[in-house]
């Protein structure tokens, strides 16, 4: 039976995709709050635009566009981006993209980003593909699930236009030439066929002995093909839905079928490892290509019908003569390769294999590498410089980046799983240590990278280590339920821990090094004593499981972070719960991941399943802010840099983003009165800061400091520029008016009482020398 941990697994992590890890650091469209992005997040799909100029990469984080002729980087559509796979696809005239995501289909302005239609349903629904109609009027989008639905929708209007029922899932969709039929395959073995003005049901295609992955209709409309797990494919009259031919010839399943330009010919892609091209109005078997290794998944035509390209988890790409019936090219790079497609005008072809890179069609030759594509990302750390950070995730090695200029400086190679869960630095920088799915925990020379000794005891994956204070021991916790105790010079184990009833998730040492914690999927923390090995304390408190421990810098507090929704503060010497921290916001997914504490010990920070971090000062327990910026995808890890400036974040979004928490971390600047040292005395600069909490429902304060005695006003704007709410809070003394009891408070209400909308708010605030401005979230 699967654990909890498991569990959370599949339903974050729906595929796998082993892309390599960020080659460039970005400040482009970034999050509120944040100072650098390092990697652009895991692929999903890529795209030409119309008219060849650009290139558009879906990734988990956004819509990244870049142009075809130099592989440029032109803009970042954040709302875009999806965790979950998701297709994107430009308007026959380019002036549109439509992005498909969890629970909603966007249209995007194609120049600015900006969204002009949400098409909202409601429900946890993956919108996993979008087309639009070759006349551009209509956008059709599919949800795979059971009862199955095809939405049409208005381009002009982004209204509904018809939505099309199927009581079995739908795998795949395909519009005819003319944009008035649509097909759509399904795990029932039959295909469906609608009228796209009407939204009549045609007819239903039955004949396929397993689940139809996919359709075309041929270019001059008078053809259905469809292709099934059964290893054939079937030929239909598109007028009538009459079957014409079933081919045969494939000897495993079918993974893709596509119709030359011309109509001339229907190709089709196999597990098999073989491209077989057709003649579609006989059911012909024309020629076998032969030659990729491993399964093919993608197909691409060009737009003269001249050649075909195939993709395959043999790592190639590879492209054929259709006249000649011969191999042309192999184009080989990084990984396998989900996605190939050709450019409108034949000129380029654009592979998705690792990163995305840009082949002369004519010649095979590689004109661009469009790098920062990543994989997901679990855990990082920070070298003792603060300039590096080693990075473990869905990757087989580790990596030592750059953070200045987001190259990576080393790779080190040696784990044996495609998944390494956790990496920390010795206490002197000197050495890494990382626990991986292979079973193994591995030390590293940190400045070589290389491999020192494998630590060999863990029965099943590896989730979490932790060095000692003093580096001479290490502790690792696993999926085997136990936690290992290792000597670090000799790498030997010490002592094998064994009272949790589920898979450890996580450890960490006090920082005197007599105790440490563990967090375990069965709910519980255990304090243990690090010489005796023996259990100190239980902690009983959390619901679900618990994701990561983490210590005060003074080792009185103890922070647990759960899926419950929940950071607990414990005393380490009582085990008393003495404190629980909680998300403000109704979010479903506020079960946090992540948790740790600033350097100078006064604040908390703790990452959620939602992409959003929270920051509590750790003295009065109070919410100060929410950073927003990985989208819905769960934040796995935090790391402070030493001089508590800079929080670093990580996420399955296959990004890593540069917070700056100098506001927060940082004691107040003041100046001595009558040139006395003093704690306390006027600050030196006036400044309005972010409010807390943001987002909010349906009330938040909005902290700010005078360095001299001014009139204040704040005024609060929708996005349109309407005022709101107008704050007069006449005279005020210099000083900081940072807490609840002193800050600026808001109830969420216009001037006339009345609770605002959900939405992007802005608020303008105003002294006699100053003028700001920032930007604010409601979520209902």
């Amino acid at each position: 039976m699967k654990t909890t941990i498991s569990a959370i697994l599949i339903l974050f992590i729906l595929i796998f995709i082993p892309y390599t890890i960020a080659e460039t650091r970005t400040q482009i469209n970034l999050p509120e709050g944040a100072e650098a992005r390092l990697g652009k997040g895991v692929t999903h799909t890529i795209t030409f635009s119309p008219d060849n100029t650009q290139l558009a990469v879906k990734t988990s984080i956004g819509i990244w566009i870049y142009d075809t002729d130099t592989a440029e980087l032109l803009s970042l559509f954040r709302e875009g981006g999806d965790m979950l796979d998701g297709s994107i696809a430009f308007s026959p005239d380019g002036k549109t993209i439509a992005s498909g995501k969890v629970n909603t289909v966007l249209l995007l302005n194609a120049t600015t980003g900006e969204i002009l239609y949400d098409l909202r349903k409601g429900g946890l629904d993956w919108n996993s593909d979008v087309q639009f109609t070759p006349d551009g009027k209509t956008l059709a989008s599919f949800v795979n699930r059971e009862p199955s639905f095809i939405d049409l929708w208005d381009t002009a209007t982004g209204k509904e236009l018809h939505r099309l029922m199927n009581n079995s899932p739908i795998i795949s969709i395909a519009i005819s030439s003319d944009s008035k039929k649509i097909a759509g395959t399904s795990s029932d073995q039959t295909t469906q066929v609608w009228d796209i003005n009407s939204g009549e049901h045609l007819y239903s295609l039955n004949g396929h002995k397993d689940i139809v992955g996919g359709a075309a209709f041929s270019p001059n409309r008078d053809i259905i093909a469809t292709r099934s797990d059964d290893t054939t494919i079937r030929l239909w009259d598109a007028d009538t839905g009459e079957h014409l031919h079933i081919l045969h010839g494939h000897t495993e399943r079918i993974s893709q079928i596509i119709f030359s330009p011309d109509g001339n010919y229907l190709v089709s892609a196999s597990d098999d490892t073989t491209v077989r091209l057709w003649d579609p109005d006989t059911g012909e078997l024309l020629h076998t290509f032969e030659g990729h290794e491993d399964f093919v998944r993608t197909l691409a035509i060009s737009s003269d019908s001249k050649t075909i390209v195939s993709g395959s988890w043999d790592n190639t790409v590879q492209t054929w003569d259709i006249e000649a019936r011969e191999h042309r090219h192999t184009l080989s790079r990084g990984n396998y390769v989900p996605q190939v497609i050709i450019s409108p005008n034949g000129e380029m072809i654009a592979s998705d294999n690792g990163s995305v890179h840009l082949w002369n069609m004519e010649t095979g030759e590689l004109r661009h590498s469009i790098g920062g594509n990543t994989f997901y990302i679990n855990e990082i750390a920070f070298g003792p410089d603060d300039k590096t950070l080693a990075i473990a995730g869905w990757s087989s090695r580790l990596y030592l980046l750059d953070i200045g200029t987001g190259e990576y400086i080393n790779t080190l190679t040696g784990h044996e799983s495609w998944i390494i869960n956790s990496v920390a630095y010795s206490p002197d920088g000197e050495i890494l240590a990382s626990g991986s799915n292979d079973q193994s925990v591995r030390l590293w020379d940190a400045e070589t990278g290389e491999q020192l000794k494998i630590l060999s005891g863990h029965t099943d994956q590896v989730f979490s280590v932790a060095f000692s204070p003093d580096g001479k021991i290490l502790a690792s916790g696993a999926y085997d339920t136990s936690i290992r105790i290792w000597d670090v010079e000799n790498g030997e184990q010490i002592d094998v821990l064994r009272e949790h009833s589920a898979p450890v998730s996580n450890v960490a040492f006090s920082p005197d090094g007599k105790t440490f914690a563990s967090a375990s999927s069965d709910h519980l923390v255990i304090l243990w004593d690090t010489t005796t090995r023996e259990s100190i304390h239980i902690l009983r408190a959390h619901d679900d499981t618990v994701f990561e421990v983490a210590f005060s810098p003074d080792g009185k507090t103890l922070a647990s972070a759960s899926f419950d929704q929940t950071i607990r503060l414990w005393n380490p010497d009582t085990g008393q719960n003495t404190h629980t921290l909680t998300e403000n916001s109704n979010n479903f997914f506020n079960n946090f991941f992540s948790v740790t504490f600033s350097h100078d010990g006064r604040i908390i920070a703790g990452g959620t399943a939602n992409g959003t971090i929270s920051l509590w000062d750790a003295a009065k327990k109070e919410h100060l802010h929410t950073f927003i910026g990985h989208g819905n995808t769960p934040v796995r890890c935090l790391a402070f840099s030493r001089d508590d400036k800079t929080l670093a974040s990580s996420s399955w979004d296959g990004s890593i983003l540069l917070w700056n928490t100098e506001q927060y971390t940082q004691a107040l600047a003041v100046e001595p009165t009558d040139k006395q040292f003093t704690t306390w005395g006027k600050a030196k600069t006036t400044v309005v800061y972010q409010n807390y909490p943001n987002p909010f429902n349906p009330e938040t304060w909005i902290p700010y400091q005078l360095a001299t005695a001014s009139d204040v006003s704040l005024k609060i704007y929708d996005v349109h520029g309407v005022v709101v709410r107008d704050f007069h809070l006449g005279q005020q003394p210099a000083g900081v008016y940072r807490d609840r009891g002193s800050a600026l408070y808001w109830d969420g209400r216009n001037t006339l009482g009345e609770r605002v909308a959900s939405g992007i708010f802005f608020y303008r605030f105003t002294t006699s020398d100053y003028t700001a401005s920032r930007k604010m979230l409601i979520l209902k």
